[in-house]
């Protein structure tokens, strides 16, 4: 499963400042959230987090 994240920031009486793209990624595993699960807190694991830099505009 990936999410993408747009992080930006705006101060008060400022441009928005748009900081790149983040993308999450972590793996399910459907088996371990079911009912009969004793264990789900291992149903979802981190796998890794990638940021790329905002692309530049001329």
């Amino acid at each position: 499963m990936k999410f993408i994240v747009l992080p930006h920031s705006k101060l008060q009486g400022k441009k928005d400042k748009n900081s790149g793209t983040d993308t999450l990624t972590f793996r399910v595993n459907p088996f371990l959230l079911g009912p009969d699960s004793k264990d789900r807190k291992s149903a979802v694991t981190f796998l890794n987090l990638e940021h790329n830099d905002p692309t530049k505009q001329n």
